[in-house]
């Protein structure tokens, strides 16, 4: 399964709507918000569980929501699992190995088609425990298909983890809120009307994110259009109220090990290359992000190879290294994948795992003398 970067998970946001499946009560604060949406529609199809001490809410009789206008979007997959260096994708790939990082997905690279947004019965599901994107958010049944058009939980759960990075930049209180309304939205026991995030709170989103994303090629998909979700006098995931937003927590990301910076003159890095079974100074052609770990791809033509156990040219013409654990940690040394890195590792059950990642920098003195070195190394 294919994912991106993962720093630390934030905080859970404050969602409007829960589902508690000890007691099927939502919070106070939920009343309170959806009361005044409800008023004046007709009872009779079926109950929303009301907070302790307040009065049923009624949800609407069923009606199909507004489908999206406008053409489909090309269905290619993962923005994120598989962005290829060259051009606008290359530049944005640095973003996704920055300790900030922030969603990337435009309209050529969005991975949905045009969604089906046609009444179809509730078809509640567990939000599954390896979706990051959605882990401690305060309900726990979604519903399937989603508003992306999912059916599966494995499509949501493929789908959803690319999106992790535009959490990690918190670029906005609510953006957590915002995507997994989209990807999980909160699924209702005899409600069958699909619960939308409301256009304030797309609109706020979008006003914090879409900078970050322009200033990297990017622009706000037309997917979320956020003209295409219904006013805040509606049914609807609104903005958070200030009463509510917890404050932003800033903890330090983890480095990878492979990254942090040890201050290594040239003498150290010919010892460290000793102790690997390889040593390659490499462009960086893809990066991917599968089961947690980080996959990268380098380019076959730019290889420089200094050092081989157990391995043959010929097995380097479609070589894959891995950084163990990528997902879960920051990864400085690659804020620019258009330059060239030294990477050493070992050859764990099949699989050349990086040890040590260094940006290989024209005119550093180290690397010069790493260079003449290497030539007379005898291990």
């Amino acid at each position: 399964m294919a994912v991106t970067r993962l720093l630390p998970a934030p905080a859970p946001p404050s969602i409007c709507i829960q589902k508690n499946p000890e007691n099927s009560r939502l919070p106070p604060h939920l009343a309170q918000t959806l009361r005044p949406r409800l008023a004046g529609r007709s009872p009779g199809w079926g109950t929303l569980p009301a907070a302790e001490g307040s009065r049923p809410l009624r949800a609407p009789p069923p009606r199909p929501p507004e489908p999206f206008a406008g053409p489909p979007l090309p269905s290619s997959r993962l923005p994120f699992s598989s962005l290829r260096a060259p051009k606008m994708q290359r530049r944005f790939c640095t973003l996704l190995l920055l300790a900030s990082q922030c969603m990337g997905s435009a309209a050529g690279l969005f991975p949905f088609g045009e969604p089906d947004f046609s009444y179809k019965r509730s078809n509640c599901k567990p939000i599954p425990a390896p979706m990051l994107l959605c882990r401690g958010i305060e309900y726990q049944s979604m519903r399937l298909p989603n508003l992306l058009g999912h059916e599966t939980v494995q499509e949501v759960l493929e789908q959803a983890s690319t999106w992790i990075p535009l959490v990690q930049k918190q670029c906005h209180p609510d953006t957590r809120k915002f995507l997994c309304s989209l990807f999980a939205p909160v699924c209702i026991d005899d409600l069958d009307e699909i619960i939308q995030p409301c256009h304030s709170l797309c609109e706020e989103v979008k006003e914090s994110c879409a900078p970050v994303m322009s200033a990297f090629g990017f622009p706000w998909p037309d997917m979320l259009d956020c003209s295409r979700f219904p006013k805040d006098n509606d049914l609807c995931i609104p903005l958070a109220s200030s009463d509510h937003i917890l404050p932003v927590t800033r903890e330090a990301p983890k480095v990878c090990d492979a990254c942090k910076n040890k201050n290594e003159d040239d003498n150290d890095i010919v010892e460290n290359l000793c102790k690997n079974d390889f040593a390659l100074k490499i462009k960086v052609k893809e990066i991917a992000y599968i089961n947690g770990d980080t996959k990268i791809t380098p380019e076959t033509k730019s290889k420089t190879i200094y050092k081989l156990n157990g391995l043959t040219e010929r097995d380097l013409r479609k070589i894959v290294l891995w950084l163990k654990g990528g997902l879960q940690c920051t990864c400085d040394e690659m804020n620019d994948i258009n330059v060239p890195y030294l990477v050493m590792g070992q050859k764990q059950a099949g699989e050349l795992v990086i040890t040590s990642l260094k940006r290989w920098q024209k005119g550093q003195r180290a690397f010069k003398r790493f260079s003449r070195s290497i030539r007379k190394l005898q291990c």
